[in-house]
């Protein structure tokens, strides 16, 4: 195989943009599950015969941080989905018009496996739900928005704009079992081997980009960002008749996460971009600021209230961290109030 340059722009062939009509309106999404829930909770131990992680089940109140952070500095947001595994939020508002719940099993596919209880396999139907908008922010429950955002700093030219990584990993090796001969990409930093044959986030790349790469000839070594971002649902579909073997592979083989998926959302974001459609934008280049907290990192806790960034992401708030992970978000939501004073 020859060598591969890592230049997003480099590697997409000449095309015709497809705009959106307007880009005016714009739902949200989330995804949820709580193993509170003890109808949820009881599938879980039946079908996975162990008991859920409650690193990534436990409810810490995200979902109503993330929806109340998304109403103050997303106005322009319409409504709000919550594609939820069963259970419903119990600070949930019936009359509340702008938030919708949805039961995942009514737009998962034949093809899947159920119950689920992997986010992928979820995320792969996203677009099935009824009367969701052509262009949709997607959030997972951890996913937090931390200032004003605007709809410039989404679109150009009604495009959809995503902030794309080059992966750390060059992915030019014939199949996963390879991953022990990967090297790091040219000035790639913090690459460990271990860390590359073990990680399945890792793994979930390589499989996408190597789908891209059997379908176009190109071999992008893209990583998307763990933040919010925008998906199509044209694209979606387009991904789902382009790759239906890889997709169905991924949604059918097992309940929870394993090492053989693909990333519906790289895929449906490179395919928009090959077709027009998307536009695809290297993350240094982003108007917003983006960081990962973890709560039991103080200095991370200082940089996220000091430099108030646009998007960040709390990674498995558990009991130990609870109480940290309620400050800074009671500080986020009191702080709006104040700068809104000062305005």
């Amino acid at each position: 195989m020859s060598e591969i340059s890592h230049n997003i722009p480099e590697k997409l062939p000449e095309y015709a943009f497809q705009p959106l009509d307007h880009a005016d309106k714009i739902d949200a999404v989330y995804t949820y599950a709580d193993m509170s829930d003890p109808v949820w909770y009881e599938e879980y131990k039946k079908y996975m015969k162990k008991e859920p992680s409650t690193g990534r089940h436990q409810n810490h109140n995200e979902l109503e941080y993330s929806i109340k952070c998304l109403r103050l500095y997303c106005p322009f947001v319409d409504r709000i989905f919550i594609v939820t595994a069963g259970p419903i939020p119990v600070w949930h508002d019936a009359l509340d018009r702008q938030i919708i719940i949805i039961d995942q099993n009514e737009i998962l596919g034949d093809e899947c496996l159920k119950p689920t209880f992997k986010s992928t396999s979820v995320e792969a139907y996203l677009h099935k739900i009824p009367g969701l908008s052509e262009c949709f922010m997607y959030l997972n429950d951890d996913y937090f928005i931390g200032n004003y955002l605007t709809r410039e700093m989404w679109f150009q030219d009604n495009l959809p704009v995503v902030d794309m990584y080059i992966s750390k990993w060059d992915f030019d090796v014939p199949d996963i079992d390879s991953f022990q001969n990967l090297k790091p990409v040219q000035n790639a930093e913090n690459t460990q081997p271990y860390s590359m044959r073990t990680n399945v986030h890792i793994a979930h790349l390589y499989h996408t980009n190597r789908c891209i790469y059997r379908q176009y000839g190109l071999l992008p070594n893209l990583n998307i960002t763990h933040q919010a971002h925008l998906l199509r649902r044209s694209c979606m579909e387009d991904a789902w008749r382009i790759f239906r073997r890889e997709l169905t592979e991924c949604v059918a083989i097992a309940r929870t996460r394993t090492r053989d998926e693909v990333h519906m959302s790289l895929l449906s974001h490179f395919v928009g971009a090959i077709s027009g459609r998307m536009l695809l934008r290297l993350g240094a280049d982003s108007p917003m600021q983006m960081m990962s907290v973890k709560m039991h990192k103080q200095e991370q806790i200082d940089r996220c209230l000091e430099t108030k960034p646009h998007l960040f992401c709390v990674n498995h708030v558990n009991a130990d961290s609870a109480e940290a992970f309620e400050a800074l978000m009671q500080y986020h939501l009191v702080r709006h109030h104040f700068d809104s004073l000062n305005h």
